[in-house]
């Protein structure tokens, strides 16, 4: 097993401290737990992606007041799109699709009522570009994500 010396600066002991306790005597556990996490993240910004988030849940643009939760992921913004419908556009949705840190695409949509004043957010997973195609999301956002898809899905040869 190898050994490594860390050194913490000042600020840092009160953390190394608190991990110490949780950890018992697996604190090398820990540290290797983090570095995971952090080499991780590293990489999914090297590939463009950060941390996002969207809302799911209801607004009431009168008074405006949230019900709901904001929910937090990893990964990249692809494309957006929206519909009207209605007279005088009264209904909008609006589409933002997202390619997640684990190759899943999100779409996060908010579906606005001008007559209620009531805006409503939700989301729904996939697990291919071709599901997100076949659910019926307006073609200029597909489009855009598409032309997206060769620089984000091509694997580098070291040739």
């Amino acid at each position: 097993m190898g050994k490594t010396t860390i050194y913490l600066n000042k600020e840092a002991e009160e953390i190394y401290r608190q991990a110490k306790e949780y950890a018992g005597d697996n604190l090398s556990a820990v540290i290797v737990q983090g570095l995971k996490l952090y080499v991780e993240k590293m990489d999914m910004m090297a590939k463009g992606m950060t941390e996002q988030v969207i809302f799911d849940g209801k607004r009431f643009m009168h008074e405006d007041i949230c019900q709901g939760k904001n929910l937090k992921f990893i990964g990249m913004k692809l494309a957006e799109g929206s519909t009207e419908y209605g007279h005088g556009d009264e209904y909008c949705h609006c589409f933002t699709l997202y390619l997640t840190r684990k190759g899943k695409f999100l779409v996060a949509s908010s579906n606005v009522d001008q007559k209620s004043y009531i805006e409503n957010f939700f989301y729904k997973v996939f697990d291919t570009f071709t599901e997100v195609m076949a659910a019926g999301y307006p073609s200029s956002m597909l489009e855009e994500a598409r032309m997206k898809m060769p620089e984000v899905a091509c694997e580098e040869l070291d040739v």
